[in-house]
């Protein structure tokens, strides 16, 4: 039956769900319904029936050569953020323009103002 989704449990000691997922979709398509953590060292990665008899052996590959210590790009987007507000906790008697230009693009990037960077 199309519908049917199939579990397939992959040894794997770490991983960042949303780069795997990227990594998996990118690859395989949509035939990838989900990924999930399950028992320590594993996850588990959600496919339909059709997609697990044909591309078993690439999802596989995929999980295998998934580097955990990449980022997306919208990871990499929120650190650059979290350094820029960490820069910014200080005394406010320290603050330089730079700072308070900085913390206004931040409260209208945050607001919708300004798109995010």
């Amino acid at each position: 039956m199309a519908n049917d989704i199939v579990d397939l449990v992959i040894e794997k000691e770490s991983v960042n769900l949303e780069l795997l997922y990227q990594e998996l979709a990118s690859a395989i398509g949509s035939g990838v319904v989900g990924i999930s953590t399950g028992a320590a060292g594993s996850i588990t990665v959600h496919v339909d029936a059709e997609t697990a008899k044909t591309q078993e052996g690439a999802i596989r590959q995929v999980v295998g050569e998934h580097d955990a210590s990449e980022q997306t790009a919208e990871q990499q987007q929120e650190a650059a953020r979290q350094a820029e507000i960490g820069a910014l906790r200080k005394p406010w008697e320290q603050w330089t323009e730079a700072d308070r230009l900085a913390f206004i693009h931040l409260l209208a990037e945050q607001q919708g103002i300004l798109p995010l960077a």
